[in-house]
């Protein structure tokens, strides 16, 4: 099996977190998916990006992802 991987430019990364609030009631939260490292692009950085970009939370597909990102 192949390693997929995407390239993730954070500013659009960004954008997007913005436009889907955009769009979303005031009372709801986002979930931003982070797993499988990210998509290859690091999940340090896609969590980070998330929940400084007002994210309520990421989720991941493994506890030992989880655990990598809380001790991070």
């Amino acid at each position: 099996m192949r390693a997929t991987k995407a390239i993730i430019h954070k500013e659009n990364f960004i954008h997007n977190i913005k436009t889907i609030h955009s769009f979303l009631n005031s009372n709801t939260k986002l979930c931003v998916t982070v797993k499988a490292n990210g998509y290859g692009s690091d999940a340090l950085f896609a969590a980070k990006t998330a929940i400084e970009n007002n994210a309520y939370c990421v989720a991941v597909a493994t506890v030992e992802e989880g655990r990598i990102l809380r001790e991070s």
